[in-house]
């Protein structure tokens, strides 16, 4: 089961309001008790997925293609993509399992047709959530920047949830010493997160490259990075 998109949904909330303060002064002015004539309201123009594979539970630990369209409110496949420039372009796939033990991060190919494919290797059984993150072309101004769609691939196994872990402040990884604050952050709330990272040898730690999605930026100069809070972000030692 996909979700799907509102593309206008800034102008369909102040024209509905509209008519129903029309709906409100004609039925308190009107002595002859007459009903208001409104126009017919049609359902809200959304992008959707379509075709969307696999459609039966996969094995963990195998290659399997995820593929799909992004069917536009019109009906049409949607083709035309934003190219540059990274971070936001394309179409990106980000797969989580349901415990939040386990996620997955990808790229995908867009065909001319606007066949969406992209071999992913789940790690192990459960359900996962599927968020697609497109960015399509802007060719208009009302033309949305970037959206969500969202589904789920099942994967065949014994799922036994896994628990979260509580917060640290300290963390390593790859040898790699990390110290952060308390984040303090909140859904959809943009904050700030500020990183302290040394390399195994102890001195502070260069970045050299840089990635993320959905609304994040990585600002870092010598050892010190700051996050802003996002769905995926990524910085490489170099």
């Amino acid at each position: 089961m996909s979700t799907s998109f509102p593309a206008f949904r800034r102008r369909a909330v102040p024209a509905l309001a509209a008519l129903a303060s029309a709906a409100a002064v004609g039925g308190c002015g009107s002595s002859s008790g007459s009903g208001v004539s409104v126009p017919t309201i049609g359902a809200a123009k959304v992008f959707t997925l379509a075709g969307f594979q696999p459609s039966a539970p996969v094995l963990p630990g195998r290659s399997t293609i995820v593929s799909f369209t992004i069917q536009t409110p019109a009906g049409k496949p949607l083709t035309a993509y934003k190219q540059c420039c990274e971070p936001h372009a394309g179409v990106d796939l980000i797969m989580v399992r349901s415990d939040d033990s386990q996620a997955l991060y990808e790229g995908s190919d867009i065909a001319a047709d606007g066949r969406i494919t992209q071999r992913v290797v789940f790690p192990a059984p459960g359900r996962y959530r599927i968020v697609v993150d497109a960015y399509p072309k802007q060719t208009s101004p009302e033309s949305p920047v970037s959206f969500q769609l969202f589904t789920w691939v099942t994967v065949r196994g014994s799922y036994r949830p896994q628990p979260v872990a509580p917060f640290g402040a300290t963390q390593f990884a790859d040898g790699y010493l990390q110290i952060r604050g308390d984040p303090h952050l909140k859904t959809d709330q943009a904050n700030f997160l500020d990183l302290n990272v040394v390399d195994p040898q102890g001195r502070k730690a260069s970045f050299a490259a840089w990635c993320g999605a959905a609304r994040s930026r990585m600002r870092s100069s010598s050892a010190r990075a700051r996050l802003i809070t996002s769905t995926r972000t990524c910085a490489v030692p170099g």
